[in-house]
């Protein structure tokens, strides 16, 4: 069970949900968004091939229109936590050095880890049990949660436009 945790925690930065990966440097793009530099979207590539090359069924990472790096809904976060443990421990312990910032999430600042205890909350207000994040504002999920939460089912689609306005811009970045 530790390693099967250890696993699952291990994605959190890569999916969070399918929604976003860590980030590292960012850079404004002409409408005055940040966008993640392009050294993070190739590393993110890089960890990717890693991932695939050691065998782990895991998508080319694009850049969402928020300009968050994402590897996209479809089930991946479901597909991976359900592949064998093992492999993708082994993977990731070969892969994650490839992640920007070495594949360590940065400190949430104490404004994002409030928004995203009121997008847990709204979350679970639109139907979608999601746990309170941790003291440091990251969503700690064990591979029971992760095969509850569906990126791609219709309510929780929903409950995460409804609750869009809490989630910080950049999950898993911080001052």
């Amino acid at each position: 069970m530790r390693r099967t945790r250890v696993a699952a925690a291990a994605m959190i930065p890569l999916l969070a949900l399918g929604l976003t990966a860590c980030g590292g440097d960012e850079t404004a793009t002409a409408a005055g968004r940040k966008s993640p530099a392009a050294g993070d979207t190739e590393k993110m590539r890089a960890f990717a091939k890693c991932m695939r090359e050691n065998g782990v069924d895991m998508p080319d990472p694009e850049v969402g229109p928020d300009g968050n790096i994402t590897f996209g809904g479809n089930g991946n976060a479901r597909r991976l936590l359900s592949a064998d443990r093992e492999k993708l421990q082994a993977a990731m312990d070969k892969c994650r050095h490839l992640m920007p910032n070495g594949g360590e999430l940065r400190a949430f600042s104490p404004e994002d880890t409030e928004k995203m205890r009121q997008y847990a909350k709204c979350m679970r207000e639109n139907g979608v049990d999601m746990p309170d994040p941790d003291p440091e504002g990251r969503l700690r999920l064990d591979q029971d949660t992760w095969r509850r939460l569906d990126p791609q089912d219709p309510e929780f689609r929903a409950a995460n436009s409804k609750c869009a306005q809490y989630r910080p811009k950049r999950l898993g970045r911080g001052q």
